[in-house]
């Protein structure tokens, strides 16, 4: 069976929510304050530098806490979500 340009976008899009849903409990377990090493770059703020911190200052301009960035990517998670309801749907 040949896949669907929309089957191989819903394909990538539920790897990247699986990854995501992994740094969220990340997050959620460990007390670290520097940016974990597989979520560097993912991240900036009104800048060009990528966001280092999960609770403190940071190299983005910003003072981030960890329940910001749970925030943050639960709100990602649901626009995916949304955009995967969406292709199913064409």
């Amino acid at each position: 069976m040949i896949e669907t340009d929309n089957e191989k976008k819903i394909r990538d899009l539920q790897a990247h929510i699986a990854e995501l849903k992994g740094d969220i409990e990340h997050l959620r377990k460990k007390a670290e304050f520097n940016m974990p090493v597989d979520m560097h770059r993912r991240f900036h703020n009104a800048c060009t530098d990528p966001c280092d911190m999960i609770d403190g200052p940071c190299a983005c301009g910003a003072w981030h806490s960890a329940k910001e960035w749970i925030e943050k990517l639960n709100g990602y998670l649901i626009d995916k979500d949304i955009e995967i309801k969406m292709l199913r749907e064409e």
